[in-house]
């Protein structure tokens, strides 16, 4: 198993979402010529754009927070682990800042046999020190426990997949 963490470019700009696809696209490649049996890829991304979702998809790389998320009969929770409407420290260092975004991301590689115990969830999303609206970051982790299974694989709903398929075609969100 190969796991990768990541830090692409930040800032919403059309340019830096090309840029971020072009890292992700290069470190995709690099891992795919480890010979193992499954890939993670996690870290700040910085998917600042719903179109962004496009990017997975084109490297075969399953988000785990959508999948098990997303779909029928799920939660449909978006995940945000840039919050400045709930993370008060972020107003402080952005005045004004009012965006929700899923800027932090565990992907897995397609047919990885490693199956969720349970769904990926956020982690540090409450106050260390709640007097003084202090979190452990600006941004939200991210954990989700896995288990290895002989012959399983991570699951695939398609109506995720779809879900995915058309953030990719919204138009980019004005900052």
């Amino acid at each position: 198993v190969v796991v990768c963490s990541l830090h692409t470019v930040a800032f919403q700009t059309p340019s830096n979402m090309a840029l971020r696809a072009k890292q992700i696209g290069r470190t995709m490649t690099f891992l795919r010529s480890i010979d193992a049996n499954g890939y993670f890829l996690m870290g700040d991304l910085n998917i600042h754009y719903l179109a962004e979702d496009v990017v997975l998809g084109s490297n075969e790389l399953l988000d785990c927070w959508s999948a098990t998320h997303f779909g029928t009969g799920r939660d449909v929770d978006p995940g945000f682990t840039f919050d400045a409407l709930g993370n008060r420290m972020i107003p402080r260092y952005i005045p004004g800042e009012v965006r929700r975004m899923r800027l932090d991301r565990i992907r897995c590689s397609e047919g990885t046999r490693f199956v969720p115990l349970r769904p990926c969830a956020l982690w540090g999303h409450t106050p260390v020190d709640a007097a003084r609206d202090t979190y452990l970051s600006d941004h939200y982790g991210l954990v989700i426990d896995l288990t290895a299974v002989s012959g399983g694989e991570f699951p695939r709903d398609a109506s995720v997949r779809a879900i995915l398929d058309a953030n990719s075609q919204v138009d980019l969100e004005p900052y």
